[in-house]
């Protein structure tokens, strides 16, 4: 459908050359077997469900394949993006849960990636390190949110909220920043 077929003759068309093709020089199996020839109204009803798929957005797919596929001891949070909200998804399975609460008590890193897929989302890895090796204990993309840390308190601040300019930011990152509460204080 989505290089243009859309009446149900020309699918069945097009998956009786695709089925010669794939049995090319081998015997074809029978036109009974509907795996291979699919009846009107099979073919119909997928029909039915790609023109669902089709016309949801992402982010309700991304909702409903979270909710099929997470496990109920996994834990997930999950912000579709909004006028007011940004997009944000944090997964953590069971077992990167142990690991976290095993190796977590002494040191946790934060390993971010920008620009890596073919995504421009930020793409969060919270890791420990075990005896063995470092382990991703979490993972978590967040959209449209630029994020600095104070180098006095080591918190998280989104820029937007702590009303920084691009030239502050710039500053920052060649200089240090300080949050409101860290200024005061000296």
């Amino acid at each position: 459908m989505k290089a243009g077929a859309r009446q149900v003759t020309e699918i069945q068309r097009h998956l009786k050359y695709f089925v010669q093709d794939l049995f090319q020089g081998k015997l074809l199996p029978d036109f009974s077997e509907r795996q291979w020839f699919p009846s009107d109204e099979d073919v119909r009803n997928v029909m039915k469900g790609v023109k669902a798929n089709l016309t949801r957005n992402d982010q309700e797919n991304l909702a409903d394949l979270l909710a099929s596929t997470i496990k109920a001891d996994d834990k997930y949070f999950y912000q579709p993006s909004t006028d007011t909200e940004n997009f944000l998804l944090c997964i953590q399975t069971a077992w990167q849960r142990r690991l976290l609460k095993c190796y977590g008590g002494e040191m946790v890193l934060l390993d971010a990636t920008y620009r890596t897929s073919k995504y421009a989302l930020p793409l969060f890895f919270l890791t420990v390190r075990t005896n063995v090796c470092y382990a991703v204990v979490a993972i978590a993309i967040i959209a449209g949110s630029q994020m600095i840390a104070c180098d006095w308190c080591n918190n998280w601040y989104h820029m937007k909220c702590v009303a920084l300019n691009a030239e502050e930011a710039a500053s920052s990152i060649y200089g240090s920043y300080r949050c409101s509460s860290c200024k005061t204080v000296t």
